[in-house]
């Protein structure tokens, strides 16, 4: 399975291949790569036909949309997807179905999504697949991450080119927002493309940040970190990253007082709580790492994010760490069944863990 960066460099070398399947759970990603694909068949500035089918439902249809037109039409795409998380579509499969004949609305029916076709379907998939006209269609399947032992996964490593759309980490992160960033022509200081790509944040959400920071920042100057928590409230963990490291210098009035920033943009302790969770996660994962290991980082832990959490953990035993896991899970479950004030609960420990004190 292809990285999308590599397959996109690919496109610039040639056209694309006649199927392509686009795995994977980032959004973004596969509407990058399926743009830059039809550009890449139709013709720059001049983006040909194109139609999507949804879900298992939309395999009767797709021998017949992919011999539409004659040998002298136009070169087209053909997306067959699965459907929207938690959504019906209209129709016999086109997104954007109307009305039948007579001015009869087409029955709503629930779309399946393409990981769970039968054999049946499996057998109709691939008999369309090798009628596929080569010279004037190509065809675009996009899924969810499929398990190696599932019928499509095997049938379309045989017959396609499968690209990875799985949510990028480590340095292929790092590449894709400083792509992102320079199709935007933003220019980022160091800790700001660091924190954006050690965050949780979707790359299509960080997309519209860095064309909001394009935008603020000075001619020829670069977008700040303090731009960042302005212009979007998408992403708390910067700030919950300042908690952290007020509570590693021992200062409680700090660290409250970036906690009552982040309350000030809007943010409920909903959305606190598990940010807060997972950064003392990070600390927990590293102490225990290096703990068994005597050095090193363990894999997935984004290096700027180890490079934060190292500072943290220098003064912590793993027995306290685990204590304060425990206190924020106690004020998570509080603040979804109305035990005890989880606002209350949360300056309790901030104070708590910057004096060194716990329960």
């Amino acid at each position: 399975m292809i990285d999308p960066l590599a397959f996109l460099r690919k496109l610039k070398e040639g056209p694309p291949p006649p199927v392509t399947h686009l795995s994977g759970e980032d959004a973004w990603i596969k509407e990058t790569v399926r743009a830059r694909l039809i550009a890449s068949w139709s013709g720059e500035g001049t983006p040909g036909p194109s139609e999507r089918l949804i879900g298992t439902e939309a395999l009767g249809e797709l021998p017949a949309a992919l011999e539409a037109g004659s040998l002298f039409s136009e070169r087209r795409v053909i997306q067959l997807s699965d459907p929207p998380p938690g959504k019906k579509k209209r129709g016999a499969g086109s997104s954007d179905a109307g009305e039948a004949p007579g001015g009869d609305k087409r029955a709503r029916i629930e779309r399946t999504p393409l990981s769970m076709m039968g054999k049946n379907q499996i057998k109709t998939l691939e008999e369309a697949l090798e009628r596929l006209p080569r010279e004037r269609v190509r065809l675009v399947i996009e899924t969810s991450s499929l398990k190696k032992t599932n019928l499509l996964d095997k049938l379309l490593f045989r017959k396609a080119e499968q690209v990875n759309c799985s949510p990028p980490k480590g340095v292929a992160r790092d590449k894709w927002i400083d792509l992102i960033a320079k199709r935007r022509g933003a220019r980022l200081e160091p800790g700001l493309a660091e924190q954006m790509a050690a965050s949780s944040a979707p790359l299509g959400v960080l997309s519209a940040d860095l064309e909001k920071l394009a935008l603020a920042a000075p001619e020829e100057g670069e977008a700040t970190l303090e731009d960042w928590r302005e212009l979007s409230q998408a992403d708390p963990e910067a700030t919950v990253w300042e908690i952290g490291d007020r509570l590693g210098e021992g200062r409680t009035d700090a660290a409250l007082a970036a906690l009552k920033t982040l309350e000030t943009q809007g943010l409920s302790i909903h959305a606190i709580l598990p940010s807060l969770l997972s950064w003392n996660q990070n600390r927990l994962l590293l102490k225990s790492f290096r703990q068994r290991s005597g050095g090193g980082t363990p894999e997935g832990l984004h290096p700027f994010v180890a490079g934060k959490t190292e500072k943290q953990i220098s003064g912590k035993t793993l027995a306290e760490l685990r204590r304060e896991q425990r206190d924020l899970l106690h004020a998570d479950r509080c603040s979804k069944q109305s035990w005890e004030d989880p606002e209350i609960l949360l300056e309790k420990f901030l104070v708590e863990a910057a004096s060194g004190r716990g329960r």
